[in-house]
């Protein structure tokens, strides 16, 4: 990943951060779904993406968020006790 890619991701994984902050659930996902298309390997982000969608009451679609967590961690106790 070049340099400017991962300041891409992150600049989007900060705007979803303050989106969720306060409660702006569709511009979270955008923002973290832009963050991901940039470096889809970071857990956190696609944890923040599950609890996005459950606030959005899109639930399967979050369920698969928290698999590619535990994919991505191994057995995280927080992403089983989410799913």
């Amino acid at each position: 990943m070049s340099i400017d890619s991962w300041s891409q991701a992150e600049f989007h994984a900060e705007r979803a951060q303050h989106f969720l902050q306060s409660g702006r659930w569709d511009e979270a996902l955008a923002e973290l779904q832009l963050a991901l298309a940039y470096d889809p390997s970071q857990s956190d982000w696609h944890f923040g993406m599950g609890m996005t969608l459950v606030a959005l009451e899109r639930y399967t679609e979050a369920i698969q968020c928290y698999q590619r967590v535990i994919e991505l961690r191994g057995e995280d106790e927080d992403t089983l006790l989410h799913m």
